[in-house]
């Protein structure tokens, strides 16, 4: 189960070593480095921790519905190839 997540791009590398320091619970991609869209890929037993943990962060950060995040990844993809 991803969990798609926007921010400033200066704050990707931030969210990512919170979560390793977490251990286990996802890994964290760039989907849309430029935009700072983010996915992490979780479990369903870890998803919602995730989201309690990019959503206790003190950074401007938005949780995106998966459909809107993966149609924004999908597009980058069809334009590059």
């Amino acid at each position: 189960m991803d969990v798609y997540f926007q921010t400033e791009k200066r704050y990707i590398t931030y969210v990512v070593r919170i979560l390793e320091g977490y251990e286990h619970l996802g890994v964290v991609t760039t989907t849309d480095p430029a935009a700072g869209i983010a996915r992490v890929r979780a479990t369903s037993d870890t998803a919602a921790t995730v989201r309690e943990i990019l959503q206790s962060l003190a950074i401007p950060l938005t949780l995106l519905p998966e459909n809107i995040a993966a149609k924004t990844s999908q597009t980058k993809k069809d334009v590059v190839e």
